[in-house]
């Protein structure tokens, strides 16, 4: 299953995005969130001191820990996720940010 795909499904089955549906550019910006975590293995390399600090029901704004996603009015500016763990491609969606 695809980055993309996991992404995806993540998303329908989660109540904060569906609430989203009026939103195109956050749905957009949680897809894009998203599928990085699962292209980079989030799920099993991520080495961050809170390993379910992503996919939360919130603003992806407060993912992370305290300086990984940096936002301005719900849109991301940027990301730090240095020595995080990442392993594997980063996807293409990242550019949708």
């Amino acid at each position: 299953t695809s980055p993309q795909r996991l992404a995806l499904d993540w998303m329908l089955q989660d109540p904060y995005t569906l609430e989203l549906v009026d939103d195109e550019q956050r749905v957009v910006q949680r897809f894009s969130l998203a599928a990085l975590y699962y292209a980079t293995n989030g799920p099993t390399s991520w080495n961050l001191d809170n390993d379910e600090s992503w996919l939360l029901a919130s603003t992806e704004c407060e993912w992370g820990e305290e300086f990984d996603v940096g936002c301005t009015n719900n849109v991301v500016d940027w990301l730090e996720l240095y020595d995080a763990g990442l392993s594997g491609t980063i996807p293409a969606e990242i550019g949708l940010l």
